[in-house]
């Protein structure tokens, strides 16, 4: 069982809007005394076999990623785990014992 991580694309809405709303009760999340519309989000999803499987949203800004949100469709097979790395690996690199944002002219991060 292969798990391909993707860069959700504007197709993807409609079944982002659905699973947002099923798995958060609506089609926005509240974090941190912040609203955050799913269509505003940037997101990575999981796939199997060509089906949809999980989804990761997040935002980055101010030297900071933020996951907003995290849904696996298959649990302890390592979907969410593939797109919690998505995320860093697309962000971030590793080095000498920091991660460093790629987007903000490699200023130090965590989380």
């Amino acid at each position: 069982m292969e798990i391909k991580i993707r860069k959700a694309e504007p197709k993807d809405k409609p079944w982002i809007k659905k699973l947002i709303e099923t798995r958060w009760g609506s089609d926005f999340i509240v974090t941190r005394g912040r609203k955050y519309c799913y269509n505003k989000l940037e997101g990575f999803i999981a796939e199997i076999e060509g089906r949809n499987k999980g989804l990761i949203t997040f935002m980055a800004e101010d030297r900071e990623i933020e996951i907003i949100s995290l849904d696996s469709l298959l649990e302890r097979k390592g979907v969410g785990t593939g797109l919690i790395n998505k995320v860093i690996e697309k962000n971030c690199c590793f080095l000498k014992g920091h991660f460093i944002f790629k987007r903000f002219n490699h200023h130090k991060f965590t989380f």
